[in-house]
């Protein structure tokens, strides 16, 4: 990402083909990525960040949905494709399946359902 005030073109076409968001849209969400991400050196949010977000702060499964996210990167935070990949799901916009994806992941975050 470095300095530019802009995602890449190759993220943005990633971003693009996989989120409902329009490129003026992702490059909107980079500019508050960074912003949100002035503080730190590898280019990732960390839960506490992200739950200081007035948007997130009023979603009652965000908590629970940065926690999965963070168990599957690893802990270490959120990058900004995951950052737009979580924020387009709870978009009016986002697509039905990913919604259920989430929703699905949230009710059984340990996966114990699968088996069932």
């Amino acid at each position: 990402m470095g300095n530019s005030s802009s995602a890449s073109r190759e993220v943005l076409q990633s971003l693009r083909a996989s989120t409902s968001f329009s490129e003026d849209d992702i490059n909107r969400l980079y500019a508050r990525f960074k912003v949100l991400n002035v503080n730190n050196e590898n280019g990732k949010l960390s839960r506490e960040v992200l739950l200081e977000i007035p948007e997130f702060a009023v979603q009652p499964l965000v908590a629970r949905v940065l926690s999965d996210s963070l168990a599957v990167t690893g802990g270490d935070g959120v990058s900004f494709e995951e950052f737009v990949k979580v924020l387009d799901v709870f978009s009016p916009s986002g697509s039905n399946a990913a919604k259920l994806d989430l929703l699905f992941g949230v009710i059984d975050h340990d996966l114990s359902l699968i088996h069932i």
